[in-house]
């Protein structure tokens, strides 16, 4: 601009004619100005795109610092390259002292040949492929919980070049579940097994039923509960069922089943039978352990017997066929012992201390 006023006062000569020197020198004002605001937006642009970057990494790391769950990332060898801060909360261990350290050694040493498979087929599999496994991870607590592992292959991102893991404690989750499933096939009142847990054992155990290794299926009804209900209330009525169930658990084998079916029934499964013998002796043993007298908590003693049918089984058949066939033959015995109930007093009043091992009157009482 100031060459061009020069120009125009004559103080500065000009070798082109003054109008086109003024308006060459226009051209490259409007050049230079568009220069100017062009660089101008974009230096406005870099900085737009770093605050952006900045609050998008302060997010990050915020939600990285609130979550639960332990992020980490590791190379191609298996070593660790990053580690989110939730490493102290979740596992124990501070972040950098894991940084360098392999990742398989989180895993508890009897489950790590499991989890280094599963992560060296995500590996192979080429960039993103995907999978999820539970981990039984040691704490630096030296305690054990379960981890669920979502592994995520970008070893092939420039930005990444690492197998990402989301490492989510599910430990109490599947304890929770666990109660609900023992909730679902048992007892409430006894603990023991119902009905629906003790078929799926039936028919997993009439399957491999063989001659030499057959299975017995026994039903047992307590004679004269309901008296003992109508008698003295329901609670007495579940105490003693609670008794009798602690008692017949007892008398069987470890490797017997024995499940509540409803009310005052219930069955035992006897597996690694060799003959009928074997399940005569456990049916009078059966027999002996409920007709003890049992001591109330009220001080009443009472008494029950109880009928038994059984099934055996030394080739495959169902567990539905085999229940049946106990339930039938249970009915048969129980008319066939049928007595009158005057014959034997159910019910005494103890005049002493009781023998809580076996729920008769301590030495030295006797019944009123």
């Amino acid at each position: 601009l100031l060459g061009q006023v020069g120009v125009a006062l004559g103080w500065v000569s000009s070798v082109a004619d003054p109008a086109v020197s003024h308006m060459a020198a226009g051209v490259l004002l409007i050049i230079t100005a568009s220069g100017i605001v062009v660089a101008g937006s974009a230096v406005a642009e870099r900085e737009r795109a770093q605050r952006t970057l900045e609050r998008a990494e302060a997010r990050l790391r915020a939600l990285l610092d609130s979550s639960q769950d332990v992020l980490t990332v590791s190379d191609a060898s298996g070593e660790l390259t990053y580690v989110s801060p939730a490493a102290v909360r979740g596992l124990g261990r501070e972040p950098e002292a894991l940084v360098g350290t392999p990742l398989l050694d989180l895993v508890d040493a009897e489950h790590r040949a499991r989890v280094e498979e599963e992560l060296a087929s995500v590996a192979c599999s080429g960039q993103g492929a995907r999978t999820s496994i539970d981990v039984l991870v040691e704490l630096a607590s030296h305690e054990r919980r379960w981890f669920a592992w979502s592994a995520h292959n970008l070893l092939d991102d420039p930005l990444v070049a690492g197998l990402v893991v989301v490492q989510s404690d599910i430990t109490d989750r599947l304890h929770h579940q666990e109660e609900l499933a023992h909730a679902a096939s048992h007892d409430d009142l006894t603990g023991l097994p119902n009905r629906s847990d003790l078929l799926a054992r039936i028919e997993e155990a009439g399957a491999e039923a063989v001659a030499g290794a057959g299975l017995a299926v026994l039903f047992l009804d307590l004679d004269r509960f309901k008296e003992v209900n109508d008698l003295h209330g329901h609670p007495a009525g579940d105490e003693l069922l609670i008794t009798i169930a602690r008692r017949l658990r007892a008398a069987l084998r470890p490797h017997d089943h024995l499940a509540r079916i409803s009310g005052d029934e219930f069955c035992a499964v006897l597996t690694e039978v060799r003959d009928a013998a074997e399940v005569d002796g456990v049916v009078d043993r059966l027999r002996d352990v409920v007709s003890r007298p049992i001591a109330l908590r009220s001080g009443v003693q009472v008494r029950v017997d109880v009928s038994v049918g059984r099934a055996l089984a030394f080739e495959p058949r169902s567990a539905e066929e085999l229940l049946t066939a106990a339930d039938t033959a249970m009915y048969r015995d129980k008319r066939a012992r049928r007595r009158p109930f005057s014959s034997r007093p159910v019910t005494s009043r103890l005049t002493g201390p009781r023998d809580s091992a076996s729920g008769a009157p301590a030495a030295g009482t006797t019944p009123a």
